[in-house]
């Protein structure tokens, strides 16, 4: 499913002013490694407009609570983002 779908489906449901907050990276099967670069596309390419507020480091998650060794494919990591944005009116 297209991201910018996803927002614009999430702006439907919130008022002028409503706050995104996500934690968001990127799947390394997906050829793709730049998580902040693909939230930001994905929110400005959207019918909605969504104004960035602040854009963090998330860490790195201890091993033991990986998805992917949980599924028992572990691989590299790849920066994760806690992104806040704001619905404009």
């Amino acid at each position: 499913i297209d991201l910018a779908r996803v927002w614009d489906a999430v702006a439907e449901r919130l008022a002028p002013g409503g706050r995104l907050v996500v934690r968001f990276g990127a799947v390394p099967s997906s050829g793709q490694t730049d998580s902040e670069g693909i939230l930001r596309t994905a929110l400005s390419s959207g019918q909605a407009k969504w104004e960035i507020l602040r854009v963090i480091e998330a860490g790195e998650p201890p091993s033991s609570s990986r998805q992917a060794n949980q599924m028992r494919t572990p691989g590299d990591y790849i920066r994760e983002i806690d992104l806040v944005a704001v619905l404009d009116g």
